[in-house]
């Protein structure tokens, strides 16, 4: 079984990863249902080369075509998958 390539990652001593977040958050309505979400930085340059190892892959590249969309209005493409 052919595995395709994974995002990136970031290791800490050991090989253990470590990250930490802390900030408030006021409630306002006592019957509100509220979710927080928080992922690590993932910037386009990763975002690139992860497409660009599904690509190169023999496995994985049948299962994905990227398509420019249209490009940002810094001229940045925007790429359909």
């Amino acid at each position: 079984r052919s595995s395709c390539p994974r995002g990136p990652g970031v290791a800490g001593a050991g090989g253990a990863f470590y990250y930490a977040l802390s900030f408030s958050y006021t409630f306002e309505h006592p019957q509100d249902t509220v979710f927080f979400a928080y992922h690590y930085p993932y910037t386009y340059s990763y975002l690139q080369d992860f497409l660009g190892r599904i690509q190169a892959h023999p496995y994985c590249s049948r299962f994905v075509q990227r398509l420019e969309l249209c490009r940002t209005l810094s001229q940045v493409p925007c790429e359909l998958l």
